[in-house]
């Protein structure tokens, strides 16, 4: 399944795993879902591989699902804000650290 976000960031979360602390990077995307839907956001399953083209990345996630996110849609919404806020209170996130954007293909999973 892949989703295609309007907007998007890249998140740092250190999460409790087997009573362990685990660091790895999650998408945090969003749509606006204008006059018929409602605005929404997700946090997706971890990142586990990263493609890329000269318009878009593609990161695949732990469940499978690809996040196609266009290069120029970093940022994030008033929605994608709430759900951060709302993220950080869940217990199974230790800790969430936004990040700049970047070359996400160099990064180390």
């Amino acid at each position: 399944m892949s989703e295609h976000p309007d907007a998007w960031i890249i998140l740092r979360v250190t999460i409790i795993q087997r009573g362990e602390p685990v660091e790895e990077l999650r998408v945090l995307a969003g749509w606006f879902g204008g006059y018929t839907q409602s605005d929404r956001w997700r946090i997706n399953s971890g990142i586990v591989s990263v493609e890329a083209d000269e318009r878009e990345y593609r990161f695949r996630g732990h469940s499978g699902s690809v996040y196609v996110c266009q290069r120029h849609a970093y940022g994030l919404s008033s929605i994608m804000q709430s759900g951060l806020r709302l993220a950080e209170r869940l217990p199974q996130f230790r800790s969430i650290e936004p990040l700049e954007d970047q070359d996400w293909t160099a990064i180390q999973l």
